[in-house]
């Protein structure tokens, strides 16, 4: 239950004590620093009403994401210029919010993604709104984050705040409520059907559904949703190709030997970024799997594989190791092993979920 949270805030102590230090711009928050900032959105969200439609696992979504959502300002705050900056901090802070949230076995995964996904787009209302970006801008966000919670939880943040435009916040985000979210679900559905549809179509479908999401015109997406998923004919079953993203060998290798000892092994790293496509085809087997060794917590390396994977209907499974942080330190005496696990750690963040025709979190510490 939320209320039992209340007394005291379930954060490590380290954290609370970089939040309390971390000043943020008075012109946006003359209530202080982050912490303070903290306790007043956490405030808004114990205040939410019944007419809110909130489910008790929607209430804990929300408790966690007001906790943690500036969790990364601390690591990005800057002085410059005459003001404080954070920019950034959303990616940075989820990491560090996982680590947290892992520590939390009353929380479901499902729970604790959707958390980590708020965190994630958390200023978009507000970064939008400013832009006046058009309904289609949020149309690529709809795909990755649930909307509608998205909404409720700008409303506490933006008011859980003292600056110069209060008024505009608060046109902001009645609009993104009552204009924004209602467009975006008459044209493209509710975040839970979109990701049903998405696990519906077959493979050719998700590829064309996936290439259809990274247009800035949402047209063809919109297009492709309305119709009906139809099983497509296809002579040849795919070679199933297996990407594994997580922040140590340590934890990766021994699940990977157990499952997918007859795979066909294959290195990927930055510098094959000019022949990628040749050392991948050079000796596949119909039907063999696929696994993928390199450091894949790099988002563009992992995309750019993806892709070409996608182009010869290839089936792509994303492992994503979720992991607490001091476990894979757990035992590292070698520096540069040490850095190199903590900087995965730090670049390891959300997965589309569209970005692979399947998904799987793995939580090694529970196998």
């Amino acid at each position: 239950m939320v209320k039992a949270y209340t007394k005291s805030l379930p954060l490590p102590t380290t954290c609370i004590n970089q939040m309390k230090r971390t000043m943020q711009n008075p012109s946006y928050h003359a209530e202080g620093d982050v912490y303070t900032h903290t306790l007043m959105v956490l405030e808004n969200v114990l205040k939410l009403d019944e007419s809110w439609g909130l489910t008790e696992k929607e209430r804990e979504i929300l408790y966690w994401t007001a906790l943690l959502h500036d969790i990364g300002k601390p690591k990005t705050t800057k002085w410059e210029n005459g003001r404080y900056h954070s920019h950034g901090h959303e990616s940075a802070g989820v990491p560090i919010a996982r680590n947290i949230l892992l520590q939390r076995p009353e929380l479901s995964p499902e729970q604790r993604r959707t958390i980590l996904d708020l965190i994630r787009w958390h200023s978009i209302p507000l970064q939008y709104g400013i832009r006046k970006n058009p309904v289609s801008a949020y149309i690529p966000i709809a795909l990755q984050v649930d909307l509608r919670l998205l909404g409720i939880f700008a409303y506490c943040d933006l008011t859980g705040r003292i600056c110069k435009n209060q008024q505009q916040v608060w046109d902001l985000t009645s609009h993104f409520k009552e204009e924004i979210l209602p467009n975006v679900i008459a044209r493209i559905g509710t975040f839970r059907s979109l990701q049903e549809k998405y696990r519906e179509a077959d493979l050719l479908h998700k590829n064309s559904l996936w290439q259809a999401s990274q247009f800035r015109d949402s047209r063809l997406l919109e297009k492709l949703l309305a119709e009906p998923v139809m099983e497509t004919e296809n002579s040849r079953l795919p070679n199933t190709c297996i990407i594994p993203v997580g922040s140590s060998a340590k934890s990766i290798q021994p699940h990977l030997d157990a499952r997918y000892s007859k795979a066909l092994r294959i290195e990927i790293s930055k510098k094959d970024r000019s022949y990628l496509h040749n050392a991948i085809f050079k000796r596949i087997a119909p039907q063999e799997v696929l696994l993928f060794e390199g450091d894949f917590t790099d988002e563009s390396l992992r995309r750019e594989l993806i892709d070409i994977l996608r182009m010869e209907q290839m089936k792509v499974k994303i492992l994503y190791f979720e992991d607490q942080l001091e476990e894979l330190l757990a035992g590292i005496t070698d520096p540069i092993s040490y850095t190199e696990i903590r900087r995965r750690y730090a670049n390891q963040g959300q997965i589309h979920p569209w970005e692979a025709h399947e998904i799987e979190f793995i939580n090694t510490s529970i196998q």
